[in-house]
């Protein structure tokens, strides 16, 4: 798990190019990584979430993450919503309407 990587870091009191040289990704996403789990985790800052870690450890945390998450749900990416697909087209694609989609397969 990505957040736990990042925890162990911040634990560690990695800088966030550190953290990125790690994990292999930019900095960028390890800043909006970090902010994602102060929120997350209901703190204020980066130094309130290494507080956080330092008087409770990681595995509370991760915990604490999981149950806010809904088992591992992310509130950040959302299920995905699957709808039916629309009718196929025979007219847009060959300037055309058959009577039938067998008539539509059947043409050149």
């Amino acid at each position: 798990m990505r957040d736990r990587s990042i925890l162990g870091m911040l634990l560690q009191d990695s800088k966030d190019g550190e953290i990125a040289a790690a994990l292999h990704v930019t900095e960028g996403a390890i800043r909006l990584a970090i902010h994602r789990l102060v929120r997350r985790l209901q703190v204020q800052s980066r130094e309130d979430l290494t507080r956080l870690l330092l008087a409770s450890g990681i595995d509370a945390l991760e915990q604490r993450l999981l149950d806010h998450d809904g088992g591992g749900n992310s509130p950040h990416h959302s299920p995905p919503r699957f709808e039916k697909a629309p009718e196929f087209d025979a007219f847009w694609m060959l300037g055309e309407s058959p009577e039938t989609p067998e008539e539509a397969i059947r043409k050149p």
